[in-house]
């Protein structure tokens, strides 16, 4: 049960609650001794012989007609507004839980009479009925214009935890600024922190009040310099997986503030910039056309949800089909004329959640996405990989999707579209050809990532969007198409439910956020054709469950490649920074669901897991210049869900198995053996307990048995959580993209894909989206192309580069 069927059933509950504690409390008032009689003569009818004795102190019975009325106007109170007032249905549980047992108390007490007995028991299940409205209570969409749940920032004690914490891990050594001293960083984090979702906000600000505590009894704040970074690295050596988790934290954060600081950028030497080969500019890229909302609604044949890699194709396919087409997309259009240029301000302005969007589990994973126009096509690596010809045979023969093994000439016409080009050995930087000599050097299979970004030969700053915008993201690429050819673009618009009438979609409900002279509206889009549904595996579940459509596999499903990083220590410089940020893959693991990727992030993102703290992780920040990366990526068979919580907003979790944490442990021994066969001098791993491995430490590592918390994992390709499948018992969706059970809802993302896809998705999605496309606007034929080249690991010694250029044909 879900949005407005879950509020209307909550609502109806509470009313009829409120009238029958009305109804009682008169009772016990005006007739106590006959409402006694009445409950001593049911529990003879089971064998209780036992009566209630008549009272007749009348103070006792004007304080339970009080409670009554108490509880009465909770009830009446909470279901006026259920997002604002949802906390007092606990408070009606307590009052239950009060009542419940002291009528058991009674019962034990006074003769076992059985009118106690019953008030025990009903109370009892009143108790669970109140947490059962809460629970559902939490489904239900804050009113319009509220933007969701309240969002607060830190408060004045987390601040001080938090401004303690930047300076303890940046006391300022050999040149490098001191946080706090010489530049600030709590306060920008602080500031950042307002924009992530209010149920991490509240786990962060706990998580601060637990640090400022630890040292008990004593307060963190309170410690001189000293003791605070004595105090950090006794931390980095505990067992306590709880204490970890809160060094994480600090680390990430305080890092992410400090590491974004212009000066220690400029101490460290690295530049965030992005730079074709020929040193030119890439040209303009089409109009997007006025992507103001209207807030008096609109019309069209299709409208599409999202404009990441699914949602932008989608709107092409159909506009050229001569279709009226209309795109919603929840953030802002950025370019290389708006970007903004502070890395926090960025990561705020382009990612969902502000970049924290978390699978919970053991471990908790950040899977970052973006909101804004182009999806997370703008902030991703521009890797293009086609999907593994091994899955889309496992999807035709397990899923029934028998046009997934006729994929080929749509990842082509994409890689036309997208300018997609394999990298230059010479050119990728200093931190892929590491990879390749040490994959060489180890006689195991890899070879030059292919990009959308043409002959871009420095790209450190993809994830804050493209300076440049070499990198060929939809709204760069095909979304300029799909306006061309008549499509509407309205940025800014938050689709909350999708209209149904007679098991048929025919519209979005949607409301904009105001902002500057602009006031926040709610209106609605009519859909003559179809709606299409693209907010990637997060936002597409979100939507369908918070309009109660679709089955119980609808969120089921998800998958994220749960990958780490693996740095080194090289003794020359890498400047990693100069090169290409994903640059060289490694396959030869493959058939253990094993793919690596020499992956270089910016500081602010990579410098959390630096080791040490204090002085020790500003010296590992000093050594960034000589640090090489490599990715270690899961084709997980893992799975999490999406569900929804509080104010019907997303909440998704993700179990990692044991056996899969052994495959990861595998990468990353995997890795570390790449980084050592290319002349690196240690490797840090990421896992708890083990800070630095050494050439020698490898058998040891990898004999130990790592439990999934000892892991430090991110993900960033959601997928699976409207799986597509012929049967309606194994996925949401139907072979057309269709959901299953509703008339013209079709989904057009990453959510569709039946299993892990093992490598990065955009070009899949892209494939996928054609198909549903084509359906939608009801192609009936279409000429066969060719069948998509096979990607796999090869034998050792097989020339690597011309393979992979085969596959790009």
């Amino acid at each position: 049960m879900q949005g407005a069927t879950a509020e209307r059933f909550v609502v109806f509950a509470l009313r009829v609650l409120a009238v029958a504690f009305a109804v009682v409390g008169l009772l016990y008032l005006v007739l106590p001794s006959p409402s006694l009689d009445f409950m001593s003569n049911v529990g003879e009818l089971f064998g209780n012989h036992t009566r209630a004795a008549h009272t007749r102190e009348y103070l006792w019975l004007s304080l339970g007609f009080a409670y009554m009325v108490v509880i009465t106007g909770i009830c009446l109170i909470a279901q006026s507004d259920l997002v604002r007032f949802r906390p007092l249905l606990l408070l009606l549980a307590a009052g239950k839980a009060a009542s419940s047992s002291t009528s058991l108390a009674f019962f034990l007490l006074q003769e076992h009479a059985f009118a106690y007995l019953l008030g025990a028991l009903v109370d009892g299940s009143l108790i669970l009925l109140a947490l059962w409205l809460y629970v559902l209570a939490g489904r239900v969409e804050p009113p319009p214009g509220t933007g969701g749940a309240r969002r607060t920032g830190l408060g004045a004690a987390e601040r001080r935890t938090l401004s303690a914490i930047c300076a303890a891990m940046a006391p300022g050594i050999d040149g490098l600024p001191a946080a706090e001293r010489e530049v600030e960083v709590s306060g920008p984090v602080a500031d950042f922190l307002t924009a992530v979702p209010p149920h991490l906000l509240l786990q962060l600000r706990l998580g601060l009040r637990a640090f400022e505590w630890l040292p008990f009894p004593r307060r963190f704040s309170r410690l001189d310099p000293p003791r605070r970074e004595r105090f950090l690295a006794r931390l980095e050596g505990t067992r306590s997986a709880l204490k970890l988790d809160l060094l994480l934290i600090a680390k990430l954060f305080s890092t992410l503030g400090y590491a974004a600081a212009p000066a220690v950028g400029e101490r460290v030497g690295c530049e965030l910039r992005c730079a074709l080969a020929d040193g030119t500019v890439p040209e303009p890229a089409g109009s997007l056309g006025d992507t103001e909302p209207r807030p008096e609604g609109e019309e069209c044949d299709v409208v599409v949800i999202g404009s990441g890699a699914g949602g932008a194709v989608a709107a092409t396919e159909l506009a050229e089909a001569g279709l009226d087409v209309l795109v919603l997309e929840a953030g802002r259009h950025h370019d290389r004329e708006s970007y903004p240029r502070n890395q926090l301000e960025a990561v705020r302005a382009l990612y969902r959640d502000a970049g924290l969007t978390i699978a919970a589990g053991k471990p908790k994973i950040p899977v970052p996405v973006a909101r804004t126009v182009g999806g997370t096509t703008v902030v991703n690596s521009g890797t293009c990989f086609r999907a593994p010809e091994e899955v889309l045979e496992d999807w035709a023969a397990r899923f029934g999707l028998e046009w997934a093994r006729d994929l080929g000439e749509d990842f082509a016409e994409a890689e036309a579209m997208l300018r997609v080009r394999r990298l230059d050995p010479e050119r990728m930087g200093r931190n892929g050809q590491l990879a390749m000599e040490g994959a060489a050097a180890l006689g195991v299979g890899g070879g030059p990532i292919a990009r959308n970004a043409g002959a871009c030969v420095q790209c450190s700053s993809c994830p804050l969007g493209c300076p440049i915008d070499a990198k060929r993201g939809m709204h760069v690429s095909y979304l300029p198409r799909a306006v061309a050819a008549g499509a509407r673009l309205r940025a800014g618009v938050e689709v909350r439910r999708i209209l149904a009438e007679g098991g048929r979609a025919v519209g979005v409900e949607c409301r904009t956020g105001g902002g500057g002279e602009r006031a926040a509206s709610t209106f609605t889009v009519r859909a003559r054709r179809a709606v299409v549904l693209a907010g990637g595996a997060f936002g597409t579940p979100e939507l369908l469950l918070r309009s109660g459509l679709g089955s119980g596999a609808v969120g089921a499903n998800l998958h994220v490649h749960p990958a780490c990083w693996v740095g080194a220590r090289y003794e020359e410089e890498v400047r990693g920074w100069e090169g290409v940020m994903q640059s060289y893959f490694l396959d030869e693991w493959e058939a253990q669901g094993i793919l690596l990727e020499a992956t270089f992030t910016p500081l602010a993102f990579g410098g959390a897991w630096l080791v040490g703290t204090g002085a020790e992780h500003q010296r590992a920040i000093l050594d960034y210049r000589q640090m090489g990366s490599i990715g270690v990526q899961l084709t997980d068979r893992s799975a999490g869900r999406v569900k929804l919580g509080a104010g019907a907003t997303m909440r998704a979790s993700y179990e990692l198995t044991r056996e899969d944490a052994a495959r990861i442990a595998f990468g990353i021994a995997r890795a570390a053996e790449v980084h050592f066969a290319a002349g690196a001098t240690e490797v840090y791993p990421n896992v708890a307990g083990v800070k630095a491995l050494r050439r020698g430490d490898l058998a040891s590592f990898e004999a130990r048995r790592f439990k999934p918390a000892d892991l430090r994992l991110e993900g960033f390709h959601p997928m699976g959580t409207a799986r597509i499948a012929a049967d309606p018992r194994q996925g949401a969706c139907a072979a057309d993209g269709s959901l299953h059970g509703t008339e013209r809802l079709y989904v057009a993302d990453a959510s569709l894909f039946p299993t892990a896809l093992g490598v990065n998705p955009m070009m899949t999605i892209i494939a996928c989206a054609k198909q549903v496309a084509r359906e939608v606007a009801g192609a009936s034929e279409r000429p066969r192309p060719r069948p998509a080249a096979r990607r796999g690991g090869t034998p050792r010694g097989r020339d690597r580069l011309a393979q992979f250029g085969r596959r790009l044909s």
